[in-house]
């Protein structure tokens, strides 16, 4: 995944994607393992190819967001620690979700239904083309339905 992140930096260059100014992470799961349901290591590891994001797309993590319903207090403080805005209210979360400006959107586990959600918010010319998403392979959504 982290060489991938790497390869997307010349197709920035040769403007073939938006340079986004901002960053996205939905759906990392916990990174507490006393209450995790899987492996807290994939969450760790997968908030380092996040991270790993934002640097190469010289993103400061002021200018990130992540959430999860799922986040602790104490996942939450950590991930406050670097410097990572984590909405805490309805409110927050909608506009946090709504993108006025190019978005690398990272999207480790995020379940269909919560895809639908953010394109939904996003559903007009403007706002649609600053999404770029980064996730897994997506196939099988529908068969899970």
């Amino acid at each position: 995944m982290l060489a991938f992140v790497d390869n997307l930096s010349p197709l920035i260059a040769e403007r073939r994607i938006l340079q986004p100014t901002r960053g996205l992470c939905l759906a990392l799961g916990t990174l507490s393992p006393s209450i995790c349901e899987r492996d807290p290591m994939k969450s760790a590891s997968q908030l380092v190819v996040f991270m790993h994001l934002l640097n190469a797309f010289s993103i400061d993590p002021s200018r990130a967001s992540i959430y999860d319903p799922a986040f602790t207090l104490l996942d939450k403080h950590f991930l406050g620690s670097l410097g990572l805005h984590i909405p805490s209210s309805a409110k927050d979360i909608s506009a946090t979700l709504r993108l006025e400006e190019p978005t690398v959107v990272f999207l480790p586990y995020l379940p269909y239904p919560a895809i639908e959600q953010l394109f939904a918010l996003n559903w007009d010319r403007a706002t649609l083309s600053n999404l770029i998403i980064v996730g897994p392979k997506y196939e099988g959504w529908l068969d899970d339905e």
